[in-house]
């Protein structure tokens, strides 16, 4: 991709899975210069019983794409993967499981990617924990924005270890008691974090929320209704100090971008 933004050129590709409807709930998170991790709900062709949750790693060199390690870590469905770097070998993806629980799991990867090692796991929700958002508030605190029980909206902080051994929740807030979906949580300082979800009705809004350093308290500042109609698949990203760009689907089944100050 030119600096510029005027072109895009495909240089590599890889099928790292070859079986249909194996690219479920994707997420990938780069490792170090070269490597990358992805969590997914796939197949991978390894018998009968291969569906799950894999992770896999991938180095990339120019336009050579090639598997790693892989690690089947939850053998049946899972769903909305979030998954993010904690530390230099430490790795958190917080997910529904097949009964739409809402779970967080750690793992070790080297920089080299040469393995995949599960560290801990925390069941948080034992009702729902579909359309996970996981962002870091400091070094050991988490926070994640998920559609919880009855649908509504909440939103949780965690504490994790450097080694990603010990997950334990912190606090928790209800912030939209009719409905959220599609959420898209974004740091945009210190203490104070942006969320793009789909509320009542799959109306898109925009929330604040302030999240001190320890993760003890959430408290909501803002809460903007920016579209009174359908929106679906959020993905929120800053653009400057105050400047934020908002890409989603709309009522129409028609692709936005929207900025916001």
């Amino acid at each position: 991709v030119k600096p510029d933004g005027s072109s895009i050129v495909q240089i590599g590709e890889l099928r790292h899975d070859t079986n249909y409807g194996s690219n479920d709930y994707s997420d990938l998170v780069r490792v170090d210069h070269d490597t990358y991790a992805l969590a997914y709900y796939g197949y991978d062709g390894g018998g009968d019983n291969a569906w799950g949750c894999w992770i896999k790693t991938f180095t990339v060199n120019g336009g050579s794409i090639t598997q790693v390690a892989k690690l089947r870590h939850f053998t049946a469905q899972t769903y909305e993967h979030s998954f993010i770097k904690v530390d230099a070998d430490t790795y958190a993806l917080a997910f529904a499981d097949n009964s739409s629980d809402g779970n967080i799991s750690t793992f070790t990867i080297p920089a080299d990617g040469s393995s995949i090692t599960q560290a801990g796991t925390l069941e948080h929700d034992t009702d729902m924990g579909r359309y996970n958002s996981l962002v870091q508030v400091d070094d050991d605190t988490y926070a994640l924005s998920y559609q919880g029980t009855g649908d509504d909206g909440f939103i949780k902080t965690f504490t994790i270890s450097a080694d990603g051994a010990t997950i334990t929740q912190v606090a928790v807030q209800e912030h939209d008691e009719e409905y959220s979906q599609d959420n898209s949580l974004l740091k945009i300082d210190a203490n104070t974090f942006l969320l793009a979800y789909a509320g009542d009705g799959n109306d898109g809004y925009i929330k604040t929320f302030t999240i001190p350093a320890d993760g003890s308290s959430i408290t909501q500042v803002i809460n903007l209704e920016h579209n009174p109609s359908a929106t679906a698949y959020n993905s929120l990203v800053q653009i400057d100090a105050d400047s934020y760009a908002l890409a989603y689907f709309d009522g129409d089944s028609d692709g936005q971008i929207k900025t916001f100050n």
